[in-house]
């Protein structure tokens, strides 16, 4: 992972409890488009945290979140200005 550098940022096993029939699915799914079931589930949880955006308005999680945004953002920048160089 590009952010795996930092520790605020970086990847940590989670582990996920679905429906057997929800399972299957996804397993058909990464067989076929040839992307890990890992990468669908963190698409899907980014898109559930997008939704819910809203909701870590005004609270202790705001400025954290805008932290590691940015710490993100500076990551990639100096990532894309090393690969100019």
């Amino acid at each position: 992972m590009v952010f795996a550098e930092t520790k605020e940022v970086r990847a940590v096993p989670t582990n996920v409890v679905l429906p057997v029939l929800d399972k299957e699915k996804l397993r058909f799914l990464s067989r076929r488009t040839r992307v890990s079931q890992a990468a669908f589930l963190r698409e899907a949880v980014a898109d559930l945290l997008c939704k819910y955006r809203d909701e870590f308005k005004g609270s202790e999680f705001e400025s954290l979140i805008a932290s590691l945004e940015n710490r993100s953002n500076s990551l990639i920048e100096g990532l894309i200005s090393k690969e100019d160089d």
